[in-house]
């Protein structure tokens, strides 16, 4: 049984028309489009700084046109944001099924004089998904800023027979209309 009769001259041969064969094949399916890969990389090498997205004037409108929607978006007045957003919040909270915690401790809106942001703190308790689902409803929600940061806080019971009750801290933000 070795190799059945065939010759070594004739393995060679057929060795060197298989691997022809291989070559032929390799050629469109993977390496011609490697090769007008590179043929393109050095082509947009050779452009220099022209070929930059920061310099491209189609680029600049568009992220011009984002950034005055994301700034239309957040900008508010002051006193309808103060006035709306508990509004907005509470409608959201009682039908998620979570209690709004009203705390005065955590100081309900900050804001100076020359800062352009304003913030609103605000502390929800429930269990762990309606939570979660009302941190997303008010995140898509227009009107009551953009979440700057969101903690969970958990307070054990001591009692056996009281639940141990969860807490959800956000933070919104907006910034000022300023007229």
């Amino acid at each position: 049984m070795r190799g059945a009769g065939i010759s070594y001259k004739v393995r060679n041969r057929l060795l060197l028309i298989v691997s022809g064969l291989v070559m032929l094949l390799s050629w469109p399916l993977a390496l011609k489009k490697t090769w007008q890969e590179i043929g393109l990389n050095k082509e947009l090498k050779g452009k220099g700084e022209e070929a930059l997205l920061s310099y491209n004037p189609n680029h600049l409108r568009e992220k011009e046109k984002v950034l005055g929607s994301l700034l239309t978006r957040y900008t508010l007045d002051s006193v309808q944001w103060r006035n709306e957003f508990w509004i907005k919040v509470s409608g959201a909270a009682s039908r998620s099924r979570v209690s709004v915690n009203y705390n005065p401790d955590l100081g309900s809106l900050t804001s100076t004089a020359d800062s352009a942001l304003m913030n609103q703190r605000i502390s929800f308790e429930g269990d762990y998904r309606n939570l979660v689902l009302l941190m997303d409803t008010l995140e898509k929600t227009q009107g009551v800023g953009f979440l700057r940061s969101a903690s969970f806080k958990k307070v054990k019971s001591r009692s056996a027979e009281v639940k141990d009750k969860l807490y959800l801290n956000l933070v919104f933000g907006a910034l000022k209309k300023i007229n």
